[in-house]
C-alpha cells in the first residue's frame, strides 16, 4: 500500500520553516537524481531482456550489468540522503529511496546470483525490480501533490 502520511497543505508550509525556493531546490536535487537512477534502471533493464533470450547467460549476464549498474543507483541514494530534506518533501523523499533501495537490492540478489549460479536469487531480484514499482508510483503522486502546494503558495 502507498504511504500517503504526509500530505502537505497550506498550513503545513505555514509551520514550516524552509522556504519555497528550499523546497524546489532540494526537488531539483531529486529530479537529477531520479534521472541518473533511470539511465541505469534502462541500462540494467536492457540488459535484463537480453539475458532472458539467451537462457543459458542469463544470470551471468544479469550479474554484469547489475555491478555495472548499483553504483548509480547508490550514488543516488547517498545524494539524497547527504541533504535534510525539506519536511515539506518527506514523503518525496520516502518514496524515492524506497525505490532506489529496491534497485540496489535486486542489484546485490543479481550479482550474488551471478557469483553461485543461483536461479532463485535471479528470480528475487526480478522481482525486487518489480516491488519498486509502488514507490516509483508513490513518489510521483507525492511530488505532484508537493507540486500543486507550492504553486499554491
Amino acid at each position: 500500500m502507498i504511504s500517503h502520511s504526509f500530505l502537505p497543505t497550506m498550513d503545513t508550509m505555514d509551520h514550516d520553516t524552509t522556504s519555497t525556493d528550499e523546497v524546489i531546490a532540494y526537488l531539483s536535487l531529486l529530479q537529477e537524481s531520479v534521472a541518473d537512477a533511470l539511465r541505469a534502471r534502462k541500462a540494467l533493464l536492457s540488459d535484463l531482456l537480453i539475458a532472458r533470450r539467451e537462457p543459458e547467460n542469463a544470470v551471468a549476464r544479469a550479474g554484469r550489468a547489475s555491478r555495472r549498474c548499483v553504483r548509480a543507483f547508490d550514488y543516488a541514494l547517498s545524494r539524497i540522503s547527504r541533504r535534510r530534506a525539506p519536511p515539506l518533501a518527506g514523503d518525496c523523499v520516502r518514496q524515492l529511496q524506497g525505490w532506489l533501495e529496491a534497485h540496489v537490492e535486486a542489484c546485490d540478489l543479481l550479482n550474488r546470483a551471478a557469483a553461485a549460479n543461483d536461479r532463485a536469487d535471479y528470480e528475487r531480484a526480478l522481482h525486487r525490480i518489480t516491488d519498486g514499482a509502488l514507490h516509483a508510483l508513490g513518489y510521483n503522486e507525492a511530488r505532484s501533490r508537493l507540486a500543486r502546494v507550492l504553486a499554491a503558495a
